[in-house]
């Protein structure tokens, strides 16, 4: 529905098992805006995978509003499904079990890398790969009748440096979608983070703030414009 309002991210946008539902930033921005929003999200994602998951469930499309909120780490190849432990796709037989691979998973990686068994492949695609989320963010966009905000956020090193994130997506969006600087938010710093990355429930309230109102500020310039 054009009233309709499509929230694309990875874990600062899910929220993860530690936010409450009432307390992820899909919810919030609901109920600043009394609209309906769509959260597309997951922990992990990069641009592209926000990216294919709007090609995959085309009807998302026909929402007015795709808001992108995107940190410096989304701008790499599309990320892919890894293991049971860090995305689980059914439900585990014995929780527990779950639980101790899920929360051991980030010491058993490091160990796999230092052992070998995960060899990147070599450096020339690897450069070919970095380059494909600029042309998929450019084709989205002259593709979507939808407003687009994007949503540039800064993990908690760019808030202590204030240094704008997202520094190779800029020419990309160019003058295709509204630019929302994180940075810029009263009150935001570095007591708004949880850990390096994600948002604590000041955070988060901040942002949902942030972004309500860049959705109905061009309402309001409208409005004023007679």
């Amino acid at each position: 529905m054009p009233e309709d309002i499509v929230i694309l991210g990875d874990s600062i946008v899910e929220g993860g098992s530690t936010t409450d539902q009432g307390q992820t930033l899909g919810y919030q921005l609901a109920a600043l805006t009394s609209r309906r929003v769509h959260p597309a999200c997951a922990g992990g994602w990069s641009l592209p995978n926000a990216l294919a998951f709007m090609k995959k469930h085309r009807e998302l499309n026909n929402a007015g509003t795709i808001v992108m909120v995107v940190n410096s780490g989304d701008l790499c190849p599309l990320n892919r499904w890894t293991s049971q432990s860090t995305h689980q796709t059914r439900r585990p037989t014995v929780h527990l079990a779950y639980l101790i691979r899920r929360y051991s998973w980030p010491w058993r990686w490091r160990a796999q890398q230092w052992l070998g068994r995960w060899r990147e492949s070599g450096t020339n695609a690897q450069k070919s790969q970095n380059s494909d989320w600029a042309a998929q963010v450019a084709a989205f966009l002259r593709g979507t009748g939808a407003r687009v905000i994007c949503v540039l956020y800064p993990d908690r090193t760019e808030t202590e440096q204030r240094f704008l994130p997202c520094a190779a997506l800029r020419p990309v969006i160019g003058e295709r979608a509204q630019l929302v600087e994180v940075l810029d938010a009263a009150g935001w710093g570095r007591n708004c983070y949880a850990d390096a990355l994600h948002p604590n429930a000041k955070g988060r309230r901040l942002l949902a703030e942030t972004i309500a109102r860049a959705i109905q500020q061009p309402e309001l310039r409208k409005a004023a414009g007679g």
